[in-house]
């Protein structure tokens, strides 16, 4: 993986964890990199979501905005996140 995808990935899990608490989406998120991150280079990477509007935050809970949404199906996510959501609700029943 590409340092310049993280924030793509990171992007990506809110998408699909949305609404999602930070500590979820870090343990998350490393379980999908396989790579370790700081603490402070995730709170980092994830503020800089919220600073550029891709990411909402409220309430202690991050969702995808419309422009990141947008930014998620530029590049042809948006079926992969559905399946990945379904499985999601699949493990939960």
């Amino acid at each position: 993986m590409y340092e310049s995808d993280r924030p793509l990935i990171l992007l990506y899990l809110v998408n699909v964890l949305q609404p999602v608490p930070r500590a979820r989406l870090r343990k998350e998120y490393e379980t999908l990199s396989k790579l370790n991150i700081t603490l402070s280079g995730f709170n980092q990477m994830l503020e800089q979501l919220v600073r550029t509007g891709f990411v909402l935050k409220k309430k202690r809970l991050y969702s995808v905005s419309g422009s990141g949404l947008q930014r998620v199906s530029a590049f042809g996510l948006a079926r992969i996140r559905d399946r990945n959501r379904l499985f999601l609700i699949k493990k939960l029943l």
